[in-house]
């Protein structure tokens, strides 16, 4: 069954240019990975959200997000882009879903 990982992320206003860049930068690589569907990036209209940017994205399961991100590529990538490492420069609050209903068929699961 398909999962959807979802994440949201605090920017600081004067990096959101760096920001989209290495999050196309990492698309790339997890576009390429077995099992990946989908992805997309959005960032909030609202003024003073908690989170600036969130992740979308669809696997075909549970293992291949992991596999995909159990790579040493990925743990260079993810401390390289900012988001581990001694001092993060950016915060997340990652969650993997189920889809419980999708009436317009976006994750290849109509239910509803």
């Amino acid at each position: 069954m398909a999962v959807t990982f979802i994440n949201a992320m605090r920017v600081p206003e004067n990096r959101k240019a760096y920001f989209v860049q290495m999050w196309e930068e990492g698309y790339d690589y997890v576009a390429a990975q077995p099992g990946f569907i989908a992805s997309s990036l959005h960032e909030t209209t609202a003024l003073n959200d908690e989170f600036q940017f969130y992740t979308i994205a669809v696997w075909k399961d549970a293992d291949a997000l992991i596999a995909a991100t159990s790579t040493e590529w990925w743990r260079d990538f993810t401390e390289r882009f900012g988001f581990t490492g001694p001092t993060p420069a950016f915060t997340s609050v990652p969650a993997l879903c189920n889809v419980v209903s999708d009436h317009d068929d976006l994750f290849g699961e109509a239910s509803g």
